[in-house]
């Protein structure tokens, strides 16, 4: 567990630091979905849900934002138990699938569709012996379109069964044409709850949800990089609450003890470091002059190596001089 822990900071760390001059991976310019939240059970009485057994219906919740604020239609399906836990492998899942029933893959579709609800099916752990249990996954498919989605079939095993086109009929490209993928842990008695953000402080200051901020435009019109801004920014401290340190011995009698970090988007600006593990999630953060106009939105997700997430968003403005 501690590998994967390590492996997954590494990972958010590596495509966090990428970029140098270039716009920062925590900069939202273009269509993103950040973070996709499970929850389970029924309307009005759900819990965290990444862990889950036959029967469970499950809710997932998209984080998203478009820069530009186009009208989006979104699709979602699942596949159970596919070969490997990836886009693609859920893909040539839903190509198998269709082939043994002569039905075409079942997706859900519609505009601005950032939730979905599904039921895993009862059989879903079948035939499946418990040392091949611990692999065992339901898969969802996110796709997000800023344009028209539809069905396509797919004749080879890599084929995309979706099209993604705007209003002239042009296929969209690949870095606007959003796929994401998000595993549910076939377990029988496990449980895994999303970690808990308790609140935010900016420069000490209490943060809430209503409250839009003052930071400082610091830094160039056209500055990338933190630690050329003429000052220290401001101080972003997100509070997680102890109990989202999870740890135990889990169905098949492994210990776990569960490892945390924090991510920081924004649709402008940057800053100092956009991933912390969970323990020091301290960050700072400054505004590029002149950019992201009256109000500029910044979400703070913390997600946990066994598939739970949850965030918060809110909001700053540059500081008047």
């Amino acid at each position: 567990m501690r590998k994967n822990a390590l492996a997954l900071f590494a990972a958010v760390a590596t495509v966090a630091a990428c970029g140098g001059d270039f716009d920062p991976g925590s900069r939202v310019t273009s269509l993103r979905v950040l973070a996709v939240r499970a929850q389970k059970g029924p309307a009005g009485a759900r819990v965290d849900g990444t862990y889950a057994k036959p029967g469970d219906t499950i809710s997932l919740e998209a984080l998203w934002h478009d820069a530009k604020g186009r009208p989006t239609q979104w699709a979602w399906t699942l596949c159970v138990r596919p070969a490997s836990g990836t886009v693609l492998g859920c893909f040539q899942k839903l190509a198998q699938d269709a082939q043994k029933s002569g039905q075409p893959p079942p997706f859900a579709l519609g505009k601005d569709k950032d939730r979905y609800e599904f039921t895993i099916p009862n059989d879903a752990l079948d035939g499946v012996s418990k040392e091949a249990r611990a692999g065992a996954i339901v898969g969802v498919v996110t796709a997000v379109c800023p344009g028209t989605l539809a069905i396509a079939p797919q004749v080879a095993k890599n084929d995309l069964p979706l099209t993604c086109k705007d209003d002239a009929g042009n296929v969209v490209p690949n870095d606007d044409f959003i796929l994401g993928f998000k595993r549910i842990f076939l377990r029988t008695t496990d449980e895994n709850k999303n970690p808990v953000l308790t609140g935010v402080t900016l420069d000490g200051k209490a943060w809430g949800p209503d409250d839009v901020l003052e930071v400082p435009a610091s830094c160039g019109a056209d500055e990338n990089r933190f630690d050329r801004c003429s000052d220290g920014g401001v101080s972003i401290v997100p509070t997680v609450d102890p109990s989202s340190f999870e740890a135990g011995t889990n169905e098949f009698g492994a210990a776990y003890s569960e490892q945390l970090v924090v991510q920081y988007y924004a649709n402008e600006g940057l800053f100092e470091t956009d991933v912390r593990r969970a323990q020091d999630p301290i960050t700072k953060f400054a505004l590029r002059s002149g950019k992201g106009g009256s109000e500029v939105r910044v979400w703070i997700v913390a997600r946990d190596n066994r598939g739970g997430v949850s965030w918060l968003e809110r909001k700053v403005k540059p500081r008047a001089k």
